[in-house]
């Protein structure tokens, strides 16, 4: 997380922090900014509050940093815009827009009576949308309306990402961001999502479901099938070709979890244990070793060694 709130050479040091992310940027003579970032597995969140430069990647640019990211940009207030293949973009509060920053393109943004405008902008790699490049590309910019249908809901996806509520939680909510957008993208290019789409959505829908429910001891194959309103046999389907099925994923989201506040926090192991979904401590004791290779309390103890407290 990176936070400013610049002073005299706050257009110098904003500019830094955009061109690493971003693209390189125009300059301005009265600048004061705010940027936040956070990286949540593979996505780059970033909420900004921008007074009016241009910003711009040239091919001579693209050569240096050849990466294949999309940006997904939510403007709150004040005016964006981008340009790119030729076309031109402009919105509106509460609009979207989608560009490819492998391509050349130009964006800038506006100012309101109240002062800079703020956006809030998702990049991610292009394998994570779960739709052909080949169909999506040749419509970017795409320009997607935030405040209606499944356009709303990606919108206030967006918004809650920017509200920062604890990092597993903001990861969560950016694996459904992107197959809301993907599923927006589908109205937007007047095609239905394929098979693969609606299935890489429903895994999606899935584990995150799964989660939000590892502290129950009941959850199970089952449970998550009626929760989703399709057959165990379905589900166990779904996670063929992953690389485990429905009950191995939920022990190892459990045991991860339960790992994770083992070295994080001073609880007795069976408190964790139950935190977690195990209720039988002598249980969950035997599954972690053979796991990880040792019992809790010793995982506990090296952990501790290898990083002392400091306070």
């Amino acid at each position: 997380m990176a936070e400013a709130d610049l002073p005299a050479a706050r257009f110098a040091f904003w500019r830094r922090i955009a061109e690493q992310s971003l693209a390189r940027c125009g300059r301005s003579t009265d600048f004061r900014t705010g940027v936040q970032c956070e990286e949540l597995h593979g996505v780059r969140l970033a909420e900004l509050t921008v007074p009016p430069p241009r910003a711009a990647r040239t091919p001579p640019r693209l050569r240096r940093r050849a990466a294949e990211f999309y940006h997904l940009v939510l403007n709150l207030h004040g005016g964006f815009g981008i340009s790119q293949n030729g076309r031109e973009t402009a919105l509106g509060d509460g609009e979207m827009v989608l560009y490819d920053t492998s391509r050349p393109f130009e964006g800038w943004t506006g100012t309101t009576a109240a002062g800079p405008g703020e956006k809030v902008l998702l990049q991610f790699p292009k394998y994570l949308l779960p739709l052909p490049a080949g169909q999506v590309e040749p419509a970017l910019p795409a320009r997607l309306s935030g405040n209606d249908g499944l356009g709303a809901l990606l919108a206030g996806s967006l918004r809650e990402l920017a509200a920062r509520d604890g990092h597993e939680h903001a990861a969560r909510i950016a694996c459904i961001s992107l197959d809301l957008l993907a599923a927006v993208l589908a109205q937007h290019l007047h095609a239905g999502p394929s098979a693969d789409t609606r299935r890489h959505a429903l895994i999606t829908r899935v584990r995150t479901f799964i989660d939000g429910h590892l502290a129950d001891p009941e959850l199970s194959p089952a449970v998550v099938a009626a929760a989703h309103h399709i057959s165990t046999r379905q589900l166990h389907r779904l996670f063929a070709d992953q690389d485990l099925g429905v009950a191995g994923w939920i022990r190892r989201r459990r045991l991860e979890r339960s790992r994770h506040d083992l070295a994080a926090l001073r609880e007795p192991v069976h408190v964790v244990a139950a935190r977690w979904g195990f209720p039988d401590a002598a249980h969950f004791s035997r599954l972690f070793r053979s796991t990880y290779g040792m019992s809790p309390t010793d995982y506990r103890h090296i952990w501790s060694a290898a990083w002392p407290a400091t306070s």
